[in-house]
């Protein structure tokens, strides 16, 4: 693994970090592609625009969480290494996980300046800017719209294509980050809706988000549209259509679903 220390007395540089031009532009692809494994987060349309919007922008609120990072970054650093490690590295060899591990404290290491690199590759994250292609650099020309979604998508495939590596490392610290955040309600990340996405004929799912004792474990993400409806609700569509090859939120064409685990409830936007 390339050494991924961050520099003493410098916010590192994080820029060359982004995909190339081609693989952005191959974003809508992707979702679509089976096999393809992508960094999800529950609930969320793109994993890494939900990093992107909560932890990597210029305001008030952004500066405040920073500050929080900043300060319990010597607790928190080991507990959400130990959770990568532990949860997200079962199949990587003993090498791997020694490098990651080393890796990671750096992240968490105030006088290595690691909260500001997380904070500089959140910024990278963030929908805000749009990249055209020059011939010797990318530059930051717009602000982004939905349609440009896809691009996040990109992303997300780029993390998980590079998996241990730098890339998917400090992705997995950043959602750690947010994990804490929520759980000592220093952020609320997305709004807490009471039912998962609609079933048949309106009827609500029963999943209560309350109780975390009771509610959802197993998520089904649909593709290419990246809505999410909890396995109980994709069992009891399928039960009653067949085969679920339309969302029940959007009537979008489904071409495949992939289920994934929550360590929490996280309901769907």
């Amino acid at each position: 693994m390339e050494s991924l220390r961050p520099p003493r007395g410098a916010h590192p540089s994080v820029g060359e970090w982004p995909p190339d031009k081609q693989w952005l532009e191959m974003g809508e692809q992707m979702v679509n592609m089976r096999g393809l494994d992508m960094f999800t987060i529950v609930g969320e349309f793109s994993a890494c625009l939900m990093l992107g919007i909560h932890l990597g922008g210029e305001d008030e609120e952004t500066h405040r969480v920073w500050a929080v990072v900043q300060r319990n970054c010597g607790d928190w650093g080991p507990r959400i290494v130990r959770s990568i490690v532990k949860m997200k590295m079962g199949d990587a060899d003993e090498r791997q996980l020694g490098d990651a591990e080393a890796y990671l404290l750096t992240l968490f290491d105030r006088s290595q300046h690691g909260p500001q690199y997380l904070r500089r590759f959140a910024e990278e994250l963030r929908p805000v800017t749009d990249f055209i292609h020059s011939e010797h650099r990318w530059a930051r020309r717009r602000p982004v719209h939905p349609a440009d979604t896809p691009v996040c998508w990109a992303w997300d495939a780029w993390i998980m294509n590079n998996k241990f590596d730098k890339v998917w490392l400090v992705a997995m610290a950043l959602h750690g980050v947010c994990g804490l955040l929520e759980h000592y309600k220093l952020k609320t990340l997305q709004a807490e809706p009471k039912t998962c996405l609609p079933f048949g004929g309106g009827a609500d799912c029963a999943v209560d988000f309350a109780n975390p004792e009771s509610a959802c474990r197993e998520w089904v993400c649909l593709r290419p549209c990246m809505h999410w409806v909890c396995r109980n609700c994709a069992n009891r569509w399928q039960q009653e259509r067949g085969v679920l090859r339309v969302c029940p939120k959007g009537n979008c064409a489904v071409e495949f679903a992939t289920v994934h685990l929550s360590r929490r409830a996280r309901p769907p936007s």
